[in-house]
């Protein structure tokens, strides 16, 4: 167990019985939820694939993976994702220390452009890891 709390945050029914099975849990002991928040990530372990604006809040994220092309375009059962090499991979992701931005100048502030570091007042932000 990586946190006091754990969620399964999935919409698919065979990600759901893979991630359930991987960790010999039984349907009903994880919560499962098909769109989250970030008061439903914050501070939990999160089995499932979440954004990064999630991510960055959860005290990690277990993440199902694929050793080849995964499933897709159609509903895919378990067999489908062990086919391919499903696995459970768990992340801690971090908001970086420093932004880069793409900014065209209008609020007063110098253009910015890709790659270059935000400085000043405007990496403010950015130092705030959570």
């Amino acid at each position: 167990m990586y946190a006091s709390r754990e969620i399964i945050v999935s919409r698919h029914p065979a990600a759901i019985q893979f991630i359930q099975e991987m960790l010999g849990a039984q349907p009903g002991d994880i919560p499962v939820i098909e769109s989250a928040t970030i008061a439903d990530v914050s501070g939990a372990a999160v089995y499932g694939n979440l954004p990064l604006h999630l991510a960055v809040r959860a005290a990690v994220v277990v993440a199902v993976e694929f050793d080849g092309p995964p499933p897709r375009g159609r509903e895919y059962g378990i067999e489908d994702m062990r086919a391919a090499g499903a696995r459970l991979v768990p992340y801690r992701v971090q908001r970086a220390a420093y932004g880069y931005t793409l900014d065209d100048g209008e609020d007063g502030n110098p253009p910015t452009i890709p790659g270059e570091p935000v400085q000043g007042d405007d990496a403010a932000p950015y130092r705030e890891c959570v």
